[in-house]
């Protein structure tokens, strides 16, 4: 039951527009802030709080700087993840046009065509199969694979007719064993994301900092409010960008599938008899 409430919410979160989903977590933190301080400003009278104001304002201060390095380092290990997820698919798409364009090298017969055919089919499926599964935070289906083994198959049973095919098989294969490689990581980048234990941890740390201000000797009500409700959105802004960037395949903030696009594109101008699909 935890398991699906949570697979829900995230679901809601990367199907929503960025500005949407922030906006709901900010309100929602300004109200239990102010819910909270209220009640705990009604129960603990302005004198205690002001008796122990420098014992909480030293609190507050060091689990706020412990809490801020603990972001930073979230936030800049998503957004490298995020960043390498970029590099891996722009990686494999590139190999899948550079081995398109390695099989001219053996000719228009009909081995160089089956070639072809099935890295456009491995295109294809990447951008009408595995894209939308990953942005659903589903692991991709072995859709793309066969295309790869067929293509590797269908290598292996042509015989190289002089030195220079040779070469140009050589090259071929490396360039296979690369993309094999690039695929599998860039199926892996799409399932990986911040720990659930981190999260628990980045809320709790989050609660504690902002609850550790309503004890402070503020006089004002809205001079208290003020303060700890513009910490709670701030803190709510900095944990949305981390979310945003935590799948790195999911929602508005993704990588999409345009280098693929563009690989399919090329490949329609290189062999327009070939690939009857020229939206791309």
């Amino acid at each position: 039951m935890q398991d699906q409430t949570r697979n829900t919410l995230v679901d809601w979160i990367y199907n929503t527009p960025p500005w949407e989903s922030t906006l709901a977590f900010m309100a929602v933190a300004f109200a239990l802030t102010l819910i909270t301080l209220v009640l705990f400003r009604f129960i603990v009278r302005h004198e205690y709080r002001h008796r122990h104001h420098e014992l909480f304002t030293f609190t507050v201060t060091n689990i706020a700087v412990l809490y801020a390095v603990l972001l930073a380092f979230i936030a800049v290990a998503t957004w490298e993840d995020f960043s390498q997820a970029t590099s891996l698919a722009e990686a494999e798409a590139s190999l899948a046009g550079n081995l398109y364009r390695d099989t001219d090298g053996l000719g228009d017969g009909p081995a160089a065509v089956a070639l072809r055919k099935s890295l456009e089919r491995y295109a294809q499926i990447v951008v009408d199969e595995e894209w939308p599964e990953q942005q659903r935070g589903l692991e991709p289906k072995p859709g793309a694979w066969p295309a790869l083994e067929s293509f590797q198959l269908k290598l292996l049973s042509i015989e190289p007719k002089d030195t220079r095919q040779t070469m140009v098989m050589q090259e071929m294969f490396r360039a296979l064993n690369a993309l094999y490689d690039a695929h599998r990581k860039r199926i892996d980048a799409s399932l990986g994301h911040v720990p659930a234990v981190v999260w628990y941890v980045i809320l709790i740390m989050g609660a504690m900092v902002v609850g550790f201000t309503f004890p402070l000797g503020v006089e004002s009500l809205w001079a208290h409010l003020i303060a700890s409700g513009g910490l709670a959105l701030a803190l709510v802004l900095v944990i949305a960008l981390i979310v945003q960037l935590d799948y790195p395949f999911r929602g508005a903030v993704s990588v999409g599938p345009q280098p693929f696009e563009n690989v399919l594109g090329n490949m329609h101008r290189l062999h327009p008899e070939s690939l009857p699909i020229a939206q791309y």
